[in-house]
Protein backbone atom coordinates (compact mmCIF):
# COMPACT_ATOMS: atom_id res chain seq x y z
CA UNK A 1 0.00 0.00 0.00
CA UNK A 2 1.51 3.34 -1.02
CA UNK A 3 1.13 6.20 1.44
CA UNK A 4 -0.12 9.46 -0.10
CA UNK A 5 -0.35 12.72 1.82
CA UNK A 6 -1.24 16.32 0.96
CA UNK A 7 1.34 17.93 3.22
CA UNK A 8 3.73 17.39 6.04
CA UNK A 9 1.04 17.62 8.69
CA UNK A 10 -1.19 14.97 7.16
CA UNK A 11 -1.51 11.76 9.13
CA UNK A 12 -0.01 8.61 7.61
CA UNK A 13 -1.84 5.31 7.24
CA UNK A 14 0.91 3.69 9.23
CA UNK A 15 3.09 5.28 11.89
CA UNK A 16 6.75 4.58 12.47
CA UNK A 17 8.07 4.67 16.00
CA UNK A 18 11.48 5.49 17.39
CA UNK A 19 13.06 4.90 20.74
CA UNK A 20 12.70 8.59 21.59
CA UNK A 21 9.38 10.42 21.91
CA UNK A 22 8.25 13.89 20.84
CA UNK A 23 10.65 14.22 17.92
CA UNK A 24 9.70 16.60 15.13
CA UNK A 25 8.59 15.29 11.73
CA UNK A 26 10.85 15.60 8.75
CA UNK A 27 10.58 19.03 7.18
CA UNK A 28 11.66 21.42 4.49
CA UNK A 29 15.03 23.15 4.56
CA UNK A 30 16.51 26.13 2.83
CA UNK A 31 19.48 23.89 1.96
CA UNK A 32 19.75 23.63 -1.82
CA UNK A 33 22.78 21.69 -3.06
CA UNK A 34 24.50 22.43 -6.32
CA UNK A 35 22.76 20.19 -8.86
CA UNK A 36 25.96 19.99 -10.94
CA UNK A 37 28.29 18.99 -8.13
CA UNK A 38 30.91 16.34 -8.84
CA UNK A 39 32.89 14.02 -6.62
CA UNK A 40 36.41 12.60 -7.02
CA UNK A 41 36.75 8.94 -6.05
CA UNK A 42 39.84 6.79 -5.66
CA UNK A 43 39.15 3.47 -7.39
CA UNK A 44 40.55 -0.07 -7.55
CA UNK A 45 42.08 0.21 -4.08
CA UNK A 46 41.81 -3.49 -3.26
CA UNK A 47 42.72 -4.84 -6.75
CA UNK A 48 45.87 -2.69 -6.77
CA UNK A 49 46.87 -4.06 -3.36
CA UNK A 50 46.24 -7.64 -4.49
CA UNK A 51 48.19 -7.01 -7.71
CA UNK A 52 51.20 -5.81 -5.72
CA UNK A 53 50.92 -8.90 -3.50
CA UNK A 54 50.85 -11.16 -6.56
CA UNK A 55 47.37 -12.46 -5.77
CA UNK A 56 45.62 -11.51 -9.03
CA UNK A 57 46.30 -11.32 -12.76
CA UNK A 58 47.24 -7.99 -14.36
CA UNK A 59 44.69 -5.18 -14.33
CA UNK A 60 43.86 -3.87 -17.80
CA UNK A 61 42.18 -0.53 -18.57
CA UNK A 62 40.44 -0.26 -21.95
CA UNK A 63 39.55 3.25 -23.18
CA UNK A 64 37.11 4.24 -25.94
CA UNK A 65 38.33 5.46 -29.30
CA UNK A 66 39.34 9.10 -29.17
CA UNK A 67 40.70 9.03 -25.63
CA UNK A 68 43.71 11.27 -25.06
CA UNK A 69 46.37 10.89 -22.39
CA UNK A 70 47.54 14.23 -21.01
CA UNK A 71 50.82 14.35 -19.11
CA UNK A 72 50.27 17.01 -16.44
CA UNK A 73 54.02 17.63 -16.22
CA UNK A 74 53.72 19.37 -19.59
CA UNK A 75 55.31 16.68 -21.69
CA UNK A 76 52.42 16.59 -24.14
CA UNK A 77 49.54 14.28 -24.97
CA UNK A 78 48.90 11.16 -26.99
CA UNK A 79 46.10 8.88 -28.08
CA UNK A 80 45.60 5.94 -25.72
CA UNK A 81 43.37 2.87 -25.83
CA UNK A 82 44.96 0.54 -23.28
CA UNK A 83 46.91 0.77 -20.02
CA UNK A 84 48.08 -1.58 -17.26
CA UNK A 85 49.56 -0.70 -13.86
CA UNK A 86 52.74 -2.68 -13.11
CA UNK A 87 54.15 -2.94 -9.56
CA UNK A 88 57.90 -2.80 -9.06
CA UNK A 89 60.31 -2.81 -6.14
CA UNK A 90 60.54 0.97 -6.26
CA UNK A 91 56.87 1.75 -6.76
CA UNK A 92 54.72 1.54 -9.88
CA UNK A 93 54.90 2.02 -13.60
CA UNK A 94 52.10 2.33 -16.15
CA UNK A 95 52.39 0.46 -19.43
CA UNK A 96 50.26 2.02 -22.18
CA UNK A 97 50.08 1.86 -25.96
CA UNK A 98 51.42 5.43 -25.84
CA UNK A 99 54.53 4.41 -23.90
CA UNK A 100 55.66 3.41 -20.41
CA UNK A 101 55.53 5.86 -17.51
CA UNK A 102 57.79 5.27 -14.50
CA UNK A 103 58.73 6.99 -11.25
CA UNK A 104 56.66 10.05 -10.45
CA UNK A 105 53.98 10.89 -12.99
CA UNK A 106 50.56 12.51 -13.15
CA UNK A 107 48.31 11.69 -16.09
CA UNK A 108 44.72 12.39 -17.14
CA UNK A 109 42.74 10.27 -19.61
CA UNK A 110 39.61 11.76 -21.18
CA UNK A 111 37.68 11.88 -24.44
CA UNK A 112 35.38 14.39 -26.12
CA UNK A 113 33.37 11.51 -27.52
CA UNK A 114 29.88 10.42 -26.53
CA UNK A 115 31.15 7.35 -24.66
CA UNK A 116 32.80 8.90 -21.61
CA UNK A 117 33.53 5.65 -19.76
CA UNK A 118 36.25 3.03 -19.76
CA UNK A 119 36.41 -0.67 -18.95
CA UNK A 120 38.50 -2.30 -16.26
CA UNK A 121 39.38 -5.97 -16.53
CA UNK A 122 40.46 -7.76 -13.38
CA UNK A 123 40.70 -11.46 -14.18
CA UNK A 124 37.22 -12.51 -15.31
CA UNK A 125 35.58 -9.45 -13.75
CA UNK A 126 34.55 -6.50 -15.88
CA UNK A 127 33.73 -3.05 -14.53
CA UNK A 128 32.98 0.31 -16.14
CA UNK A 129 34.02 3.66 -14.72
CA UNK A 130 33.40 7.22 -15.89
CA UNK A 131 35.97 9.45 -17.51
CA UNK A 132 38.02 11.53 -16.85
CA UNK A 133 40.53 9.30 -15.08
CA UNK A 134 43.54 10.74 -13.26
CA UNK A 135 46.51 8.46 -12.51
CA UNK A 136 49.12 9.62 -10.02
CA UNK A 137 52.31 7.85 -9.00
CA UNK A 138 54.70 8.97 -6.30
CA UNK A 139 56.29 7.91 -3.01
CA UNK A 140 55.70 4.24 -3.89
CA UNK A 141 51.93 4.63 -4.29
CA UNK A 142 49.65 4.55 -7.31
CA UNK A 143 46.28 6.34 -7.28
CA UNK A 144 43.52 6.07 -9.86
CA UNK A 145 40.89 8.79 -9.42
CA UNK A 146 37.66 9.23 -11.39
CA UNK A 147 35.35 12.24 -11.43
CA UNK A 148 31.59 11.66 -11.42
CA UNK A 149 28.42 13.63 -10.70
CA UNK A 150 27.61 13.32 -7.01
CA UNK A 151 24.08 12.00 -7.54
CA UNK A 152 25.23 9.32 -10.01
CA UNK A 153 28.10 8.27 -7.76
CA UNK A 154 25.77 8.00 -4.76
CA UNK A 155 23.33 5.78 -6.66
CA UNK A 156 26.07 3.48 -7.97
CA UNK A 157 27.61 3.28 -4.49
CA UNK A 158 24.20 2.38 -3.04
CA UNK A 159 23.89 -0.40 -5.62
CA UNK A 160 27.33 -1.70 -4.65
CA UNK A 161 26.44 -1.61 -0.94
CA UNK A 162 23.08 -3.33 -1.41
CA UNK A 163 23.67 -5.76 -4.24
CA UNK A 164 20.54 -6.86 -6.12
CA UNK A 165 17.39 -5.15 -4.81
CA UNK A 166 13.90 -6.37 -5.81
CA UNK A 167 12.08 -3.96 -8.12
CA UNK A 168 9.34 -3.39 -5.54
CA UNK A 169 11.95 -2.25 -2.99
CA UNK A 170 13.90 0.28 -5.07
CA UNK A 171 12.87 3.14 -2.77
CA UNK A 172 15.26 1.65 -0.20
CA UNK A 173 18.06 1.91 -2.75
CA UNK A 174 17.22 5.55 -3.47
CA UNK A 175 17.01 6.30 0.26
CA UNK A 176 20.54 4.97 0.73
CA UNK A 177 21.74 6.98 -2.28
CA UNK A 178 20.35 10.18 -0.74
CA UNK A 179 22.10 9.34 2.52
CA UNK A 180 25.43 8.70 0.78
CA UNK A 181 25.07 11.99 -1.10
CA UNK A 182 24.54 13.78 2.22
CA UNK A 183 28.00 12.69 3.36
CA UNK A 184 29.52 15.21 0.96
CA UNK A 185 28.40 18.38 2.69
CA UNK A 186 31.07 20.78 1.50
CA UNK A 187 33.73 19.97 4.09
CA UNK A 188 37.34 19.41 3.09
CA UNK A 189 38.26 16.32 1.12
CA UNK A 190 38.72 13.16 3.15
CA UNK A 191 41.75 12.06 1.13
CA UNK A 192 44.68 13.79 -0.51
CA UNK A 193 43.12 15.34 -3.58
CA UNK A 194 39.94 13.28 -3.71
CA UNK A 195 36.73 12.90 -1.75
CA UNK A 196 36.31 9.17 -1.13
CA UNK A 197 37.91 5.80 -1.71
CA UNK A 198 36.02 2.71 -2.86
CA UNK A 199 36.50 0.60 0.28
CA UNK A 200 34.00 -0.22 3.02
CA UNK A 201 35.38 2.34 5.50
CA UNK A 202 34.34 5.02 2.97
CA UNK A 203 31.56 3.61 0.76
CA UNK A 204 31.87 0.55 -1.47
CA UNK A 205 31.98 1.67 -5.11
CA UNK A 206 32.44 -0.55 -8.18
CA UNK A 207 31.85 1.92 -10.95
CA UNK A 208 28.87 2.30 -13.27
CA UNK A 209 26.51 -0.49 -12.27
CA UNK A 210 23.19 0.52 -13.83
CA UNK A 211 21.14 3.30 -15.35
CA UNK A 212 21.64 6.84 -14.08
CA UNK A 213 18.16 6.92 -12.52
CA UNK A 214 15.88 9.90 -12.09
CA UNK A 215 17.25 13.03 -10.48
CA UNK A 216 15.45 13.31 -7.11
CA UNK A 217 13.55 16.53 -6.47
CA UNK A 218 14.72 16.60 -2.86
CA UNK A 219 18.00 15.91 -1.11
CA UNK A 220 18.91 15.47 2.53
CA UNK A 221 20.09 18.58 4.32
CA UNK A 222 23.26 17.27 6.02
CA UNK A 223 22.85 19.89 8.73
CA UNK A 224 19.82 17.93 9.94
CA UNK A 225 22.05 14.88 10.57
CA UNK A 226 24.13 16.11 13.51
CA UNK A 227 25.61 12.68 14.17
CA UNK A 228 26.46 11.80 10.58
CA UNK A 229 24.97 9.85 7.66
CA UNK A 230 25.55 6.24 8.72
CA UNK A 231 24.06 2.95 7.54
CA UNK A 232 24.52 -0.76 8.21
CA UNK A 233 23.31 -4.12 6.92
CA UNK A 234 20.82 -5.30 9.59
CA UNK A 235 19.82 -3.97 13.00
CA UNK A 236 17.87 -6.99 14.27
CA UNK A 237 14.97 -4.90 15.57
CA UNK A 238 16.49 -1.66 16.85
CA UNK A 239 19.20 0.71 15.74
CA UNK A 240 21.73 1.83 18.33
CA UNK A 241 22.46 5.33 17.16
CA UNK A 242 25.83 7.00 16.81
CA UNK A 243 26.54 6.32 20.50
CA UNK A 244 28.33 3.19 19.23
CA UNK A 245 31.06 5.57 18.00
CA UNK A 246 31.29 7.30 21.35
CA UNK A 247 28.57 9.91 20.87
CA UNK A 248 25.92 9.27 23.51
CA UNK A 249 23.87 12.47 23.26
CA UNK A 250 20.08 12.34 23.02
CA UNK A 251 20.22 13.50 19.39
CA UNK A 252 22.28 10.44 18.48
CA UNK A 253 19.90 7.78 19.83
CA UNK A 254 18.61 4.90 17.74
CA UNK A 255 15.07 3.86 16.78
CA UNK A 256 12.87 0.82 17.26
CA UNK A 257 12.62 -0.77 13.84
CA UNK A 258 8.95 -1.69 13.66
CA UNK A 259 5.52 -0.48 12.55
CA UNK A 260 3.34 0.61 15.43
CA UNK A 261 -0.08 -0.19 14.01
CA UNK A 262 0.67 -3.84 13.33
CA UNK A 263 3.67 -4.37 15.59
CA UNK A 264 5.49 -5.67 12.52
CA UNK A 265 9.25 -5.97 12.88
CA UNK A 266 11.00 -4.47 9.87
CA UNK A 267 14.32 -6.19 10.44
CA UNK A 268 13.99 -9.62 12.00
CA UNK A 269 16.52 -10.70 14.59
CA UNK A 270 19.67 -12.17 13.06
CA UNK A 271 21.20 -14.00 16.01
CA UNK A 272 24.90 -14.75 16.33
CA UNK A 273 27.29 -16.05 18.98
CA UNK A 274 31.03 -15.60 19.48
CA UNK A 275 33.38 -16.96 22.15
CA UNK A 276 36.82 -15.74 23.23
CA UNK A 277 39.00 -16.53 26.24
CA UNK A 278 39.99 -13.76 28.62
CA UNK A 279 43.71 -14.31 28.01
CA UNK A 280 43.27 -14.04 24.22
CA UNK A 281 41.14 -10.91 24.56
CA UNK A 282 43.73 -9.37 26.88
CA UNK A 283 46.42 -10.19 24.33
CA UNK A 284 44.43 -8.54 21.52
CA UNK A 285 43.83 -5.38 23.50
CA UNK A 286 47.24 -5.13 25.17
CA UNK A 287 48.72 -3.52 22.07
CA UNK A 288 46.20 -0.73 22.62
CA UNK A 289 47.20 -0.17 26.27
CA UNK A 290 44.34 -2.24 27.64
CA UNK A 291 44.88 -4.40 30.74
CA UNK A 292 47.39 -6.93 29.46
CA UNK A 293 47.03 -9.83 31.86
CA UNK A 294 44.33 -12.44 32.20
CA UNK A 295 41.60 -12.19 34.82
CA UNK A 296 39.55 -9.71 32.82
CA UNK A 297 35.94 -8.89 33.52
CA UNK A 298 33.79 -7.23 30.89
CA UNK A 299 30.47 -5.43 30.73
CA UNK A 300 28.61 -3.30 28.18
CA UNK A 301 26.39 -0.38 29.12
CA UNK A 302 23.17 -0.64 27.12
CA UNK A 303 22.55 3.09 27.29
CA UNK A 304 25.94 4.44 26.23
CA UNK A 305 27.07 1.32 24.33
CA UNK A 306 30.47 1.50 25.96
CA UNK A 307 32.42 -1.67 26.71
CA UNK A 308 34.28 -1.65 30.03
CA UNK A 309 37.11 -4.03 30.87
CA UNK A 310 38.55 -4.42 34.33
CA UNK A 311 41.62 -6.33 35.40
CA UNK A 312 42.62 -5.93 39.00
CA UNK A 313 42.63 -2.20 39.64
CA UNK A 314 42.84 -1.27 35.95
CA UNK A 315 39.76 -0.10 34.08
CA UNK A 316 39.46 0.79 30.43
CA UNK A 317 36.34 1.69 28.40
CA UNK A 318 35.79 1.66 24.64
CA UNK A 319 32.95 2.85 22.45
CA UNK A 320 31.28 -0.32 21.20
CA UNK A 321 32.37 0.06 17.57
CA UNK A 322 35.97 0.78 18.57
CA UNK A 323 36.02 -2.39 20.67
CA UNK A 324 34.42 -4.45 17.88
CA UNK A 325 36.92 -3.31 15.26
CA UNK A 326 39.92 -3.95 17.51
CA UNK A 327 38.77 -7.50 18.18
CA UNK A 328 37.71 -8.21 14.59
CA UNK A 329 41.04 -7.09 13.14
CA UNK A 330 42.54 -10.14 14.85
CA UNK A 331 39.63 -12.57 14.89
CA UNK A 332 38.07 -11.85 11.49
CA UNK A 333 35.62 -9.20 10.37
CA UNK A 334 32.57 -11.36 11.08
CA UNK A 335 33.60 -12.45 14.58
CA UNK A 336 31.61 -9.80 16.46
CA UNK A 337 28.92 -9.23 13.85
CA UNK A 338 27.29 -6.24 15.52
CA UNK A 339 27.33 -4.00 18.59
CA UNK A 340 23.99 -5.22 19.95
CA UNK A 341 24.87 -8.09 22.27
CA UNK A 342 25.10 -9.30 25.83
CA UNK A 343 28.16 -10.91 27.38
CA UNK A 344 28.32 -13.85 29.74
CA UNK A 345 31.40 -15.32 31.40
CA UNK A 346 31.72 -19.09 31.60
CA UNK A 347 34.52 -21.33 32.84
CA UNK A 348 36.06 -23.80 30.40
CA UNK A 349 39.02 -25.95 31.43
CA UNK A 350 40.02 -23.48 34.10
CA UNK A 351 39.86 -20.45 31.84
CA UNK A 352 37.28 -17.70 31.78
CA UNK A 353 35.57 -17.47 28.39
CA UNK A 354 33.45 -14.55 27.26
CA UNK A 355 30.35 -15.58 25.31
CA UNK A 356 28.87 -12.82 23.16
CA UNK A 357 25.26 -13.37 22.07
CA UNK A 358 23.91 -10.73 19.73
CA UNK A 359 21.62 -9.73 16.91
CA UNK A 360 22.12 -7.76 13.73
CA UNK A 361 24.98 -7.19 11.32
CA UNK A 362 27.11 -4.06 11.24
CA UNK A 363 27.73 -1.16 13.60
CA UNK A 364 24.02 -0.50 14.17
CA UNK A 365 23.97 3.28 13.57
CA UNK A 366 21.68 5.09 11.17
CA UNK A 367 19.77 3.45 8.35
CA UNK A 368 19.17 -0.29 8.55
CA UNK A 369 19.40 -1.61 5.00
CA UNK A 370 17.25 -4.67 5.63
CA UNK A 371 14.59 -2.65 7.43
CA UNK A 372 14.61 -0.06 4.65
CA UNK A 373 13.88 -2.77 2.09
CA UNK A 374 10.91 -3.92 4.15
CA UNK A 375 9.59 -0.36 4.40
CA UNK A 376 9.95 0.06 0.64
CA UNK A 377 8.15 -3.22 0.05
CA UNK A 378 5.23 -1.89 2.10
CA UNK A 379 4.95 1.24 0.00
CA UNK A 380 6.94 3.78 2.00
CA UNK A 381 8.89 6.36 0.01
CA UNK A 382 12.62 7.06 0.18
CA UNK A 383 11.84 10.18 2.23
CA UNK A 384 9.69 8.27 4.72
CA UNK A 385 12.42 5.66 5.07
CA UNK A 386 14.96 8.34 5.94
CA UNK A 387 12.50 10.03 8.31
CA UNK A 388 12.11 6.76 10.19
CA UNK A 389 15.82 6.19 10.76
CA UNK A 390 16.66 9.89 11.16
CA UNK A 391 13.91 11.62 13.17
CA UNK A 392 13.97 15.33 12.42
CA UNK A 393 15.67 14.97 9.04
CA UNK A 394 15.06 17.87 6.67
CA UNK A 395 15.05 17.95 2.90
CA UNK A 396 16.05 20.69 0.48
CA UNK A 397 14.86 21.02 -3.13
CA UNK A 398 17.31 20.06 -5.86
CA UNK A 399 15.19 21.72 -8.54
CA UNK A 400 12.84 24.69 -8.52
CA UNK A 401 9.39 23.68 -7.36
CA UNK A 402 6.24 25.64 -8.08
CA UNK A 403 4.66 25.29 -4.64
CA UNK A 404 7.67 24.55 -2.44
CA UNK A 405 5.81 21.63 -0.86
CA UNK A 406 8.23 19.26 0.89
CA UNK A 407 7.99 15.52 0.29
CA UNK A 408 5.12 13.90 2.17
CA UNK A 409 6.45 11.89 5.08
CA UNK A 410 5.03 10.04 8.03
CA UNK A 411 5.26 11.43 11.51
CA UNK A 412 7.81 9.69 13.68
CA UNK A 413 6.74 9.60 17.32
Amino acid sequence: MSIKKTGIRALAAFFLITATAHTAPAGISAHSPDAGRTVRVGILSKPLRLLREGEIAPIVLIFPEGTRLEDESGRGSAAVRKASPVPSSGGWSLATDAGVFEGRFSLVMDTPGADRSFEVRVGNERRRYPLPLAIRSGAGDLELIITESLSRYALDAARAEYGPVPAHAEEALYALALLIEARFDGRGRAHNGYDACDLAHCVVYRGLTGAAGDKPEWSVDPRSLPCGAHFHAACGGRTLGERVFGRAGASCAGVRDRLVETGTALCGAEAWTARIGDAELASILSARNAPARSGLSIRIDDHTRRVSLRSGGELLAFPAEDFRLRVNRRKGWNFLKSNDYRVETVSEEGESVFVFTGIGNGHGAGLCQRGAVELARRGFSRYEILAHYYPGVRFGPTVEKADGTPPGVSYVL
